[in-house]
């Protein structure tokens, strides 16, 4: 049941984002795809493995994590809104 309530969640989520932004070019379009497979396996991995084997484990995969911040934000910088785009600016044009 939580598993239900998690893909429903996520995809809807992901629904959302993909409607409100679009891809300007190749790392739009696949970064995201393997961001999204990545979490997925994570999330699975945690369900379905093994506990963490030490509390140094555990402290460094959750410093780790801010790598998936960085990620996201590289990705999102490749997906402009799609408001953006109909206003005719440039995809990586710095906003103000």
């Amino acid at each position: 049941m939580f598993i239900g309530h998690f893909g429903i969640g996520f995809g809807a989520k992901l629904l959302f984002y993909l409607r409100a932004t679009e891809a300007c070019d190749a790392v739009g379009r696949w970064a995201l795809w393997v961001l999204v497979g990545f979490l997925i396996a994570i999330y699975f991995s945690n369900l379905f493995g093994s506990p963490p084997p030490s509390v140094n484990a555990i402290a460094w995969l959750g410093q780790a994590q801010w790598l998936v911040v960085a990620w996201g934000y590289w990705i999102d910088r490749h997906r402009p809104s799609v408001a953006r785009k109909i206003s005719g600016e440039d995809c990586h044009a710095q906003s103000t």
